[in-house]
């Protein structure tokens, strides 16, 4: 009969430690102040390489695309914590869509101008362009760093001005080679806090 409780005391403890903690993360979380932003700029990739149909090497320069995407996230006094989902295009045929759990740290200060750093790291599905019969599709990990101003010109809102060099790790490829694709993004955007 020992041996039966032993297992089911370990079950409560195991239960109420995360109870507990469920409810302290929540709480804080409660406390935080919650965000939304949309953002939208500019999307420079950096030359990749591929094959041509002769199978000769083949490196693609991209002209500057676009950028365009939306967070959601929690403000814990100086440490922001966000769910980004943003979709970036260039010319040839590049394009890249990214969903990442970002922390950036916002450097407090008496003025209305805050900067920030930090990055983040998710998925990302993209294609890199292909002169060939390569398929340059990519799917893996999606991966961020980067920095900006904030300028809070109400109470709630703000403007933000950033900086992104944002990738996409190729994990598809089934050893046909990578076909990472990478580039930097200049983005200009609204944050609401509710």
């Amino acid at each position: 009969m020992k041996t039966c409780r032993k297992p089911v005391t370990k079950g409560l403890q195991v239960t109420a430690t995360i109870l507990v903690s469920s409810i302290l993360l929540s709480t804080t979380v409660l406390a935080a102040d919650k965000y939304i932003s949309l953002a939208g700029g500019t999307f420079s990739p950096v030359s990749t390489t591929t094959f041509d149909s002769n199978l000769s090497t083949v490196t693609v320069n991209y002209d500057t695309g676009y950028a365009v995407g939306g967070t959601v996230g929690a403000d814990f006094n100086g440490l922001r914590i966000e769910n980004e989902l943003i979709y970036r295009q260039a010319n040839p045929d590049a394009w890249a869509l990214g969903w990442l759990i970002n922390a950036w740290y916002d450097v407090k200060n008496s003025s209305p101008l805050t900067p920030y750093l930090g990055g983040g790291c998710g998925l990302g599905r993209g294609h890199a362009a292909s002169p060939g019969i390569i398929d340059n599709d990519i799917a893996g990990i999606a991966y961020q760093a980067g920095g900006g101003l904030t300028w809070q010109i109400q109470p709630n809102i703000s403007i933000d001005l950033g900086y992104r060099y944002f990738g996409i790790t190729d994990t598809s490829s089934n050893g046909s080679g990578t076909n990472d694709l990478a580039g930097s993004s200049f983005l200009l955007g609204g944050r609401f806090r509710f």
